[in-house]
């Protein structure tokens, strides 16, 4: 998804594997700031290493405790 603020083009996308972010790369134009988050059992490190070198800035991001999937279920902890 594709939209502006504030001037600036704004790129949304789910990129889930380092497979996915290298297509997603092919339509950026550096420089970018990247938002990044990955839930642990993806392949965060990975794809994270493919998005940041070309980035001007980044923000880092994690899923909140407890999260498990981006289905919106949590973990139950007693």
């Amino acid at each position: 998804e594709h939209f502006a603020v504030g001037g600036r083009t704004v790129v949304l996308d789910g990129a889930h594997n380092p497979d996915a972010a290298r297509a997603l790369l092919e339509h950026l134009r550096p420089p970018f700031t990247l938002l990044f988050g990955a839930l642990p059992k993806k392949l965060g490190a990975e794809t994270l290493g493919v998005l940041l070198p070309p980035a001007e800035d980044a923000v880092l991001t994690g899923a909140a405790p407890g999260h498990d999937d981006h289905h919106g279920r949590r973990r139950r902890h007693r």
